[in-house]
């Protein structure tokens, strides 16, 4: 059965975010991101490299200097086109912020491969590699496909639990914070329905 794996469900605009502007007090004032008076902050004690988590609206924003990724903390439409609109405003806030492109991430996990699906990993080396003694614990396919200019970066992984797991990863390229903002007219929503259709034509 093939099933979301919402905590890897994201867009990432990858870029020189600046960690001292992003907090919950300029979200909600200056930088006028969400009128939500309930915004919670997580912060990793043992690691300060780590990237902020700002929790609101059913999302969550990580900050980190290299980074933006906002996630769902819910499989919902309306919640992914937040994401997308608080995106939106975040860029248009912060227009001088050197960006290095766009990605819209939906995962999910197949419990019960078929032998099509199984067939996608036998290696050539299979044989080879447990000849030297030497067990699989995971085997990975990754391919770039584009389709009337769209790039979808795919991974499609086989687990030691005999699972397979599947990240499809939608990039646009975009140079700059105003092209990023042109990027993301897109819809999410239909990305997010099609994924699975795909994967269940290419593998059911």
């Amino acid at each position: 059965m093939l099933s979301p794996k919402i905590e890897s469900w994201s867009l990432v605009i990858p870029g020189s975010w600046n960690r001292q502007i992003l907090t919950p007090a300029w979200l909600g004032g200056a930088g006028e991101v969400t009128t939500s008076q309930d915004i919670g902050v997580e912060v990793a004690i043992d690691d300060i490299t780590a990237p902020r988590r700002i929790l609101f609206e059913e999302l969550i924003l990580e900050v980190a200097s290299a980074r933006l990724v906002l996630k769902p903390q819910t499989i919902n439409d309306e919640v992914l086109k937040r994401i997308q609109n608080i995106a939106t405003k975040i860029l248009e806030k912060l227009p001088h912020t050197p960006i290095r492109g766009l990605g819209v991430n939906f995962a999910y996990r197949e419990s019960e491969p078929t032998d099509k699906l199984k067939a996608l990993f036998n290696f050539t080396d299979s044989t080879s590699v447990a000849a030297e003694e030497w067990t699989v614990q995971s085997s990975t396919v990754q391919r770039e496909l584009v389709k009337n200019n769209q790039v979808l970066n795919f991974r499609a992984s086989y687990m030691r639990d005999n699972s397979v797991e599947f990240l499809a990863n939608y990039h646009f390229e975009a140079k700059s914070s105003r092209a990023a903002i042109e990027a993301l007219v897109f819809d999410i929503i239909s990305l997010k329905n099609e994924t699975p259709l795909l994967l269940n034509k290419l593998y059911s």
